[in-house]
């Protein structure tokens, strides 16, 4: 061959070996627990809109139906504006406490993750972790022990002579507590993702408790290994000694979260221990279990529906073991601890509570048995709500139902032993009660100290709003005392004399709720007292119509069916929700954050385009006007009244309007045939009295 038909044929071979789809990463191996990797693509010769990068967990993956992505982004979108016409395009990936060697592959013509329905281009090398015992996921717990606080942190493998260091002066540590250690693996989950897809390993935890604390001290700490180092140092403050204050600490539920990087999420990856990292090198933590770390079917919760999945198949083992608290057993969560004046009791929604069970026997001998002298506090901790302007289903699952079981189970005791404080999540937004017995606000004792407890939903931690589980009609029940719609935690400031909670809004800083319990300090707490008072009381709270017609008999909630009917009228509407949703998405613009603000647009559009329609009689049935009347119209008129999303309490700039007018009256024989027969009535009626 002629020396130009070698030239002419080494060119070409160029050209094809330049435009092969190559995937690089920046590293080969991580030194931290937290580092931004990037990840370039190349060569890509037809690139298209649906292309992505994602990180895969462990490395040597080759299934990916099994194990899919963890996590992705679009190349075009969130790499180059030119990638379409290029073929090349970089994303970056925020890589927190990986326990496994990791690569990244480039993808294409996505459409569902869980079938590895898709195409590989290339993949990275893989990257490992070049420090398996460097400390990650460190977080304090109090334990139910005054004078000792337990810390817990993750490594790779597991190695002796794990520890953590202690000591009252910086870099100077007096003591010390050698570490056990536990993990899980697949085996230990119920079945579902958290078996399968979900599970990745998470570490060995390394757990050891710093005992002989003074009380009121600062203490600095660090954790990890002599041979192979330690952890940045850390510090905390102990409590007071037992019964004294002050004290101030934080309490959140129902945290939302997010990619740090922006990222995407395979939407049943479930559990994700990899981009998650626990609060709590500065503060120690103390949680009561919810229904997404612990139902699953036929694993002894209380729920008896097949559709009781929310853990994911982890059936409370996944939060047993990365914070541990002082239960009983394994299985049983619930326990009691003290911080200052204030004695806690946290116990589990989601096993049985009822009379007779062993929870309850529990949470009885605990309420006889704390000294009101030392802790003239007491506050009960648990996930699902105790009291609740919400009206999901009449399953029993639902708001209504369990809030039911609830108070049958506790109404009594709780006044009897006089309980200052109940503090829930479950439904996204914050609530407080009048003191209350019986669902009627009892009134203060003649020193001012309250007769009854109040509760609180402090469930706007940062978890999308329950917004379409709102009664308006009885959110005007002086019950409720305060109302807000806006993430935020809660702020405690404890004395002998005063218990000040301060509702915070995690965006700006400003103020919920601001609300004060006074005691005299002589208060004896007198149970006596409260039994005779409860024998003689009798209650007169009216159930609104939206409890009464909670649900329908497949335990939908009555707002599900009226957003159903709303939608089926007119799919325009399901479209303008859809577009605004979009243009309010966090990826896509500066609102990076979900407030009551920016939601109310997408609401009040969703109103609009109801009221449109709602003029053509052909276009909407009576039952969807009737439900408009009693639900949607309102709401979304206390919406609009609002802008601030404080709808009651203090901070509110109006009082909340009773029953406003909204769309049309229909004849109650009517409205009994559009819901439900008289027996399904019946069995509602029965399940909220039980």
């Amino acid at each position: 061959m002629r020396p130009q038909a070698y030239a002419a044929c080494f060119a070409v071979l160029l050209s094809v070996v330049s435009a092969a789809p190559a995937l690089r990463a920046n590293t080969t191996s991580l030194s931290s627990n937290s580092e931004v990797v990037s990840v370039t693509a190349t060569g890509v010769a037809t690139p298209t809109s649906g292309d992505a990068i994602a990180l895969v967990i462990p490395a040597n993956t080759t299934n990916y139906t099994a194990t899919p992505p963890q996590k992705f982004k679009w190349v075009e979108t969130n790499g180059s504006s030119s990638y379409l016409s290029s073929g090349s395009g970089s994303v970056t990936f925020q890589i927190y406490n990986s326990h496994q060697p990791f690569k990244f592959i480039l993808v294409t013509n996505v459409s569902e993750w869980s079938t590895s329905n898709f195409t590989i281009l290339a993949e990275t090398a893989a990257i490992d972790i070049a420090s398996p015992q460097l400390p990650g996921q460190v977080h304090l717990m109090l334990t139910n022990i005054t004078g000792q606080v337990a810390v817990q942190w993750t490594t790779n493998e597991q190695a002796a002579g794990a520890e953590v260091q202690y000591g009252t002066s910086t870099g100077h540590y007096t003591g010390s507590a050698t570490a056990s250690f536990d993990t899980y693996t697949d085996k230990d989950m119920c079945g579902g993702e958290a078996a399968t897809t979900g599970y990745i390993f998470p570490g060995i935890f390394n757990n050891a408790l710093m005992k002989n604390l003074s009380a009121n001290t600062q203490y600095f700490y660090r954790v990890g290994n002599p041979a192979t180092g330690f952890s940045p140092e850390f510090n905390f403050t102990t409590a007071p000694a037992d019964g004294e204050g002050p004290v101030q600490f934080l309490a959140i539920a129902d945290l939302g979260y997010c990619e740090t990087d922006m990222s995407l999420e395979w939407e049943s990856d479930y559990p994700n221990p990899i981009t998650t990292t626990p609060p709590g090198t500065l503060a120690a933590l103390k949680v009561a279990v919810s229904n997404h770390e612990r139902d699953w079917p036929n694993t002894g919760d209380r729920f008896l529906e097949e559709s009781a999945m929310d853990s994911g198949g982890e059936c409370g083992v996944v939060a047993e073991k990365r914070i541990p608290m002082p239960i009983p057993h394994p299985g049983q969560q619930y326990y009691t601890f003290s911080y200052g004046p204030i004695f806690f009791i946290q116990f589990s929604t989601e096993i049985d509570f009822s009379q007779g069970s062993a929870q309850h026997d529990f949470i009885y001998r605990e309420l006889k048995a704390v000294n009101r002298t030392i802790f003239p506090w007491l506050v009960v901790g648990f996930h699902r709500p105790y009291l609740e302007p919400s009206v999901y289903g009449s399953n029993d699952k639902s708001d209504i139902r369990n809030q039911a079981d609830l108070q049958a189970a506790f109404d009594d005791i709780f006044f009897q032993y006089q309980v200052d404080m109940t503090w829930f999540g479950h439904t996204h937004w914050y609530t407080r009660s009048c003191p209350v017995y019986k669902r009627q606000c009892i009134s203060a004792a003649a020193d001012g100290s309250q007769r009854a407890p109040v509760h609180l939903n402090i469930g706007n931690a940062g978890a999308s709003f329950s917004w379409d589980v709102i009664d308006p009609a009885l959110l005007t029940q002086d019950i409720y005392a305060a109302f807000a719609m806006q993430h935020g935690y809660m702020r405690v400031n404890a004395t002998r004399t005063t218990l000040h909670i301060q509702a915070v809004n995690s965006l700006d800083g400003s103020l919920l709720d601001d609300y004060t319990l006074t005691k005299p300090s002589n208060w004896k707490a007198n149970a006596t007292v409260q039994s005779n008072f409860a024998k003689t009381f009798i209650g007169n709270f009216t159930t609104t119509w939206a409890e009464e017609y909670g649900g329908d008999a497949y335990g939908n909630s009555i707002l599900d069916a009226a957003q159903d009917q709303i939608f089926a009228d007119n799919s325009s509407i399901l479209a303008t929700l859809a577009n605004l949703t979009t243009l309010a998405n966090p990826v896509t613009g500066p609102t990076a954050f979900e407030s009551f603000q920016n939601a109310n647009p997408i609401w009040q559009a969703l109103n609009t385009a109801f009221l449109t329609v709602a003029g053509n009689s052909t276009a909407v049935t009576s039952t969807t006007l009737y439900y408009y009347q009693k639900i949607y119209g309102p709401l979304f008129e206390m919406f609009q009244q609002f802008p601030n999303g404080i709808f009651k309490g203090p901070m509110a700039s109006a009082p909340l309007p009773i029953n406003p007018p909204m769309g049309v009256a229909l004849p109650q024989a009517q409205v009994d045939a559009l819901l439900m027969s008289s027996s399904q009535r019946s069995a509602v009626h029965t399940s909220k009295n039980a």
